[in-house]
């Protein structure tokens, strides 16, 4: 286990010091949502989380690299799933709006003080004690990669909300 953990934050470091050129193609984001939700199913389900999805009816073909936002959506899941410990309901949904789709990934965790989230972007800030403090961190360099924003919101109590804003492929909005 502490090799894993070694070899994780190897990793981390590497992918925040140098990061790959994105690889940019055409995809579908629900197609990739549903993907990553499909991995996140054995790990939720033994943690006592309930995962649903609401992903929008207009087909958001976003321009990605296809890796990253695995990744990206493998990160805020995992966060907000350790988040929640033992039991609770991760919702992730989808909503294009004018020229950008808007993915929420939300948990029903403690939620965090406004200090955590004012830092939780910065590398190596973690309130975890086997974290890296780079997950965060990585995960808005894609989506700056990206021409993105991503913003959280957290209500103590209540939970916290990972908001992310990513640019619609020009011309290609279906029903």
């Amino acid at each position: 286990i502490q090799l894993e953990r070694i070899n994780k934050i190897a990793s981390d470091l590497l992918l925040f010091a140098r990061p790959s050129p994105p690889n940019f193609v055409l995809a579908d984001l629900n197609d990739l949502v549903q993907k990553s939700l499909i991995l996140l199913e054995q790990q939720s389900q033994w943690q006592g989380i309930r995962i649903e999805s609401q992903l929008s009816d207009i087909t958001p073909i976003v321009q990605v690299d296809r890796k990253m936002i695995k990744q990206l959506l493998w990160n805020v899941s995992t966060n907000a799933m350790q988040a929640m410990a033992t039991t609770g309901k991760l919702s992730v949904s989808t909503v294009v709006s004018d020229a950008n789709v808007v993915l929420t990934i939300k948990d029903t965790g403690p939620g965090m003080p406004q200090e955590v989230v004012d830092n939780i972007f910065k590398p190596f800030y973690t309130t975890k004690s086997k974290g890296t403090g780079l997950g965060m961190a990585i995960s808005r360099s894609i989506v700056e990669q990206h021409n993105g924003s991503i913003q959280v919101g957290s209500v103590i109590g209540e939970g916290t909300s990972i908001v992310i804003s990513l640019p619609v492929a020009a011309n290609s909005l279906e029903a």
